[in-house]
């Protein structure tokens, strides 16, 4: 159903079993009358006018939710979805990174190109291994110390200066961290350059 211009989510209700529904690139400006699908595993909701995550709370089985290019300023009514791993966010308004408390089977989050300002709200996503979030306004790495399970670090253009090996000493698994087009320190930049992949 995507690219219908669909305004309103409506007629879904006997759909009991459906496992996916894609509503992208449409104009939908709020998330209704999706309550019934409670077997769905897989929503895509991008390229809409949503301004507001809400009405999602009864898809306790989502395991993958892309809601990214909307007009989404708030991380909201996501706490329910505890068995979401993969979350899509990114090309929205979102200066802070809450309401990701309970969603700790989530594997990859992509922030990408919001107003986030700093890392901070993902400490209890142990278990994710990918990170999007360049293109934001983020200042520092704090934040990201019990992403024990973390392989892929995206940050590039954020407003880094900052960068020494503490930062990640705790992240076992990180193969990747990604900080071009940051404002580093020469010598920051230098540490950057020889640790660019980590074992």
């Amino acid at each position: 159903m995507d690219r219908n211009l669909i305004t309103e989510i409506e007629n879904l209700d006997n759909l009991h079993d459906l496992k996916l529904l894609n509503l992208s690139y449409n104009a939908i400006i709020k998330l209704k009358n999706l309550v019934n699908l409670g077997n769905l595993r897989t929503l895509f909701l991008s390229f809409n006018q949503i301004e507001t995550i809400s009405g999602l709370e009864k898809l306790e089985n989502l395991v993958t939710l892309h809601i990214n290019d909307n007009r989404i300023t708030h991380i909201q009514g996501l706490k329910r979805l505890l068995r979401l791993k993969v979350l899509n966010l990114s090309n929205n308004y979102i200066e802070r990174i809450i309401g990701l408390e309970s969603l700790i089977e989530l594997i990859k989050l992509e922030l990408f190109n919001n107003r986030i300002l700093s890392l901070s709200g993902l400490d209890n996503l142990t278990n994710l291994q990918e990170l999007f979030i360049d293109k934001n306004r983020i200042k520092g790495l704090e934040g990201i110390n019990n992403l024990k399970g973390l392989i892929i670090l995206f940050l590039e253009n954020n407003d880094i200066k900052e960068f020494n090996m503490s930062y990640v000493a705790n992240l076992k698994n990180l193969n990747f961290i990604f900080l071009n087009e940051n404002p580093l320190t020469p010598e920051s930049w230098e540490i950057y350059q020889k640790r660019t992949r980590f074992p």
